[in-house]
């Protein structure tokens, strides 16, 4: 169901500024996209209570990290997930600082490539993707971070363009299309006279549901 929308809205009131600077409006799509983006992602993360099964990363030392991950290797093994069949971990800033501190999956010896070193990025390890999010719900005290690892059909994300209705009634409308995402945002830019500015407006509508609990797990770590 697409049950959610949300949307940003910004004023400019200074006309003479958003003509000198013809790039201003596509940095102000930008960042109210990236902003929506994170209201996605937040959204996702949510669907964590609903997740059947949970396994506990114990990120201490490089030992327990090492078989944490076999653990969840293992996991999509028994759950008759294909090798090689995508697979992603989504994982908190403090886990990806302690992957980054071992020479097993930072060193350009190990993995094939300086991206640890050069971008502060972990790739792929054991078969799962790994990658790093600020929007890890948390719980209890001391605080429990609440990760998730699925496949393309653990988590379904659906989004579908909106109308552009509002052309020809004093406003301007298009849709952009996220290339790596497949999301659609709609762009909504017109005067409003009751502002005396330019208003921008970019919403989005969304839903997104558990669909194969057999192939996402929640990923505990504190």
């Amino acid at each position: 169901t697409l049950n959610q929308h949300k949307y940003i809205d910004v004023l400019q009131e200074d006309i003479t500024k958003l003509l000198q600077k013809p790039d201003l409006q596509a940095a102000y799509a930008r960042n109210m996209a990236i902003k929506l983006a994170e209201e996605i992602e937040g959204y996702l993360h949510s669907l964590h209570p609903g997740i059947d099964e949970t396994l506990t990363f114990n990120a201490s030392s490089a030992t327990t990290i090492e078989a944490s991950f076999l653990a969840l290797r293992s996991w999509f093994a028994r759950k008759k997930v294909p090798q090689n069949m995508p697979k992603a971990a989504f994982l908190n800033t403090t886990v990806i600082d302690k992957l980054l501190t071992i020479e097993k999956y930072s060193s350009g010896d190990y993995v094939r490539n300086s991206e640890a070193i050069e971008m502060g990025a972990i790739r792929r390890i054991y078969g799962i993707n790994i990658f790093e999010s600020q929007l890890i719900p948390t719980s209890g005290s001391p605080v429990t971070y609440h990760n998730i690892a699925t496949t393309q059909y653990g988590i379904v994300l659906a989004t579908r363009p909106m109308p552009l209705d509002g052309n020809g009634k004093g406003v301007r409308q298009t849709i952009m299309i996220d290339p790596n995402t497949g999301v659609a945002f709609r762009l909504t830019e017109g005067y409003s006279h009751g502002d005396l500015g330019s208003r921008f407006t970019i919403d989005v509508l969304y839903g997104a549901a558990l669909v194969d609990e057999t192939q996402v797990v929640e990923v505990e770590s504190t």
